[in-house]
């Protein structure tokens, strides 16, 4: 048997999310002087960080994901924030 409330709920989920990327985007890459690439944080405006680690002198295609992977971080994090859960 199909839950069709569940898949209603997982699509709302992917929706919110889908639309969550598309309204901010919080990461973005920036090339450097030297050819590289770095992600920003348009919070900061600075280069962003994972785990104290400066995401600077990348590749365009690693800066590119890198960048999109905590935009989507990002839009999990504000889902679930608005849903309650912390």
């Amino acid at each position: 048997m199909v839950d069709i409330f569940g898949i209603a709920r997982v699509v709302q989920s992917v929706t919110c999310l889908k639309y969550q990327l598309m309204a901010k985007r919080r990461y973005s890459v920036r090339s450097d002087k030297s050819g590289t690439w770095s992600v920003i944080d348009a919070v900061t405006d600075d280069v962003a960080d994972v785990r104290g680690v400066l995401l600077v002198g990348l590749g365009l295609e690693l800066a590119e994901d890198t960048a999109q992977m905590l935009n989507l971080e990002e839009a999990i994090r504000n889902a679930r924030w608005t849903k309650g859960d912390r």
